[in-house]
Formats: C-alpha cells, structure tokens, sequence
C-alpha cells in the first residue's frame, strides 16, 4: 500500500545507477567505479587522500545542490576544502589540444603551475603562458619570468602579454583562439587575479571557459 511509490522511486534510482556504472565501465574498462555513501564533499575528499587529482564535471551537483553562478557548490567546497588539485570539465570540452596557463607572478599562480608541472600535464604539449597587464609590455615581462621554470623542465613554451581591463575576457579569448584543451589557473590570486576562489574572477573563467580548467590552492 502505502510504500509503493516510496520503495518504486528507489528501485528505478537503483536501477539509473547500476546503468551509470555500466556505461562507465564499458567508456573506460579500467576504470574503478564505486558508489558513494557519504555527502559527497566529505566522500570526495576521504577518498582523495589516497589519489592525486581529482577530475570533475563543470555542472557536477551529486547532492542535488542548485548550481549558482554557473559553479556548483560541490566544486568550491572541493578546492576549498581539499588538497588536491582539481581539474574542472565542461560538457563537450575538448579532450587534446593546447594549454594555456594564466599566469601573474601570484603564489597561487606558481603552487598551480608547480602542481600541474609535476603532475605531468604540460609533457609533450602546446603550452602558452598569458599574462594580462594594463600594457602587453610588462604582460610579456611577466609571462616570460614563468616560462624559465618549464624551459628548466625541457617544456617549450610560448610567453604572450595580453593588455586590458578585465583579464577574464583576454584569458578566454586566448584559449578560444588557440582552441586549448586546459587552462591552468590559481584557485586564490593576487594582482589583476586577486578575487578569491569564491570572488567573480575565478568563477568566471570557470563558467565561461571553453576547455577544462586546472586549478590547485
């Protein structure tokens, strides 16, 4: 009688999962897939204690949280709260291409690189320093301060200043040019990155980049 309709919205949310998992696993054989039965934050953040990197979708809510401001709550409690790197998906994003890493001398900036560095994302591919300044001039100065680090490292790598007001429209255009596959930023910056993760600057290139986006804090 009465649990009817209770036990049936169960058993077809069973049923959604085990098909989830199914089509996961038959996407990337090796894979490990498994549930989780925790509030995700904290189940994310356990079980990335044992991992490097975490790789999450743009629009992920596993908790059914609404997303505000084009980022989902679930993505800023995880590079809040965790201490791992965090590499953010949107639907469609291409898989190979180019990297841009924005760059502004920030610590942010360089623990990001560093990070992102080691990992070895940046082997074997395109990558672009941008800078954006009130002129290209100290944009140029400061993008090519950051790639002796990846010259140190047998990376080549291209130095661009990039000048305007608002460094979120450059950084997009430049990735959208250049049609990258990733773009490296810090989650909390100084200078023309200032804001802090939750600030306008870091959601809005989340938001609005065309690639997946790199972060670590």
């Amino acid at each position: 009688g009465g649990d009817i309709a209770p036990r049936g919205g169960t058993l077809r949310s069973e049923i959604r999962i085990a098909g989830m998992i199914d089509a996961l696993q038959a996407e990337i054989p090796k894979a490990e897939v498994r549930e989780l039965d925790d509030a995700p934050e904290a189940a994310l953040l356990r079980k990335l204690e044992r991992h490097d990197l975490l790789v999450i979708g743009r629009d992920s809510a596993l908790d059914g949280e609404p997303i505000r401001n084009g980022v989902s709550p679930l993505i800023e409690g995880l590079v809040r709260h965790g201490a791992r790197p965090v590499i953010v998906v949107p639907y469609g994003a291409p898989l190979v291409g180019p990297v841009v890493v924005a760059y502004d001398g920030s610590a942010a900036c360089q623990r990001s690189l560093q990070i992102c560095l080691l990992l070895g994302l940046l082997s074997g591919r395109d990558v672009t320093i941008a800078s954006v300044a009130d002129i290209e001039e100290r944009g140029q100065e400061c993008a090519e301060r950051c790639s002796a680090l990846l010259h140190r490292h047998g990376i080549a790598v291209r130095a661009v200043g990039l000048a305007g007001a608002e460094p979120v429209d450059s950084l997009i255009e430049r990735a959208q040019s250049l049609k990258a596959s990733l773009l490296v930023i810090g989650a909390y910056g100084h200078s023309l990155l200032r804001d802090m993760f939750v600030g306008s600057t870091t959601r809005a290139l989340l938001r609005r980049a065309p690639c997946s986006v790199f972060m670590y804090h």
